[in-house]
């Protein structure tokens, strides 16, 4: 396996934290540590990544929109209030 970070090799390593023991890899070269749930928590940040850039990108679109005056305020006539005209 070659880390995601320097291309190094990665080795099978039992790491040891508050809670029982676990097998991860770890990059020989740079330090790299992964396991499984260092790849699922990447994982989600990656689908929010992408999930905020269509946000943004639907919001850029809309703005753009407005601005060029296809969205957004419409035009409404002026009806007169109590027989007055405005």
């Amino acid at each position: 396996m070659q880390c995601q970070r320097c291309n190094g090799m990665m080795i099978s390593e039992r790491f040891y934290g508050p809670g029982d023991p676990f097998w991860g890899w770890r990059c020989f070269r740079c330090g790299e540590i992964l396991d499984p749930i260092i790849l699922e928590n990447r994982s989600h940040c990656a689908i929010l990544a992408v999930e905020w850039h269509k946000g943004t990108a639907q919001r850029e679109k809309r703005e753009e929109r407005k601005r060029q005056g296809q969205v957004g305020e419409k035009k409404t006539a002026q009806v007169p209030v109590n027989g007055a005209h405005l």
